[in-house]
Order: structure tokens, then C-alpha cells, then sequence
């Protein structure tokens, strides 16, 4: 943590309480906000140059599990689609061997 951090610390965390504030206080029982969007924009700016610029809180770790269980069923509908096409190009493999079984019958039986 750089000496900005730990000097400033404090008065963004302040600033952070005051914020939210004024954001709950505007969004009670509405649909939309009201504070005034330079405001907002000014506040997301300051949380990413504290964040990114600064690097003064530590962004949380992704969710690999997230991640990785999204992954697997993603794997698993392709596998499924997969195996549905090959069971119908059986199946149709299947049905067109039982219709020339039946045409051979057919024309033996005249």
C-alpha cells in the first residue's frame, strides 16, 4: 500500500460514507435515481483512479468457480447436441435398413 493510500485513506472511506448517503436518501421508494449525475460520475471516477490509478484497494479475485461451472455445462450441452445428432443419424440408419428389409419381403412375395 503506497504512502497515498494509508494518508487518504480516511477521507475516501468518509467520502465513500457520504456517497451512499446521499444515494439512499435520493433513491427511496423511486424507480430512478436522483442525485445529480455529475456526482455519480465524479464518485465513479474517484473509486476507479482509488482502485486502478492508486491501487489502493485491492479488487476482488474472480470467481473461478463461476468461471469453471459455466465452462462444464457449456462442455455439456455441446456433448449432449452431439450425441442427440449421432442417436438420429443411427436411428435414421436404422429406419432406412427396415424399409429395404421390407421392399426385399415385398418383392420376394410377388
Amino acid at each position: 500500500m503506497t504512502s497515498l493510500c494509508s494518508a487518504c485513506r480516511r477521507h475516501y472511506l468518509s467520502l465513500r460514507r457520504v456517497y451512499d448517503k446521499l444515494l439512499a436518501e435520493t433513491t427511496d421508494d423511486k424507480e430512478e435515481d436522483e442525485l445529480c449525475v455529475d456526482i455519480m460520475s465524479l464518485m465513479n471516477d474517484t473509486r476507479r483512479d482509488w482502485t486502478i490509478g492508486f491501487d489502493c484497494n485491492k479488487v476482488k479475485e474472480k470467481n473461478y468457480n463461476v468461471l469453471s461451472l459455466s465452462g462444464v455445462f457449456g462442455f455439456l450441452t455441446f456433448i449432449y447436441y452431439a450425441a442427440v445428432r449421432k442417436h438420429e443419424k443411427y436411428k435414421n440408419k436404422i429406419r432406412t435398413r427396415s424399409r429395404r428389409a421390407k421392399q426385399v419381403v415385398n418383392y420376394d412375395s410377388e
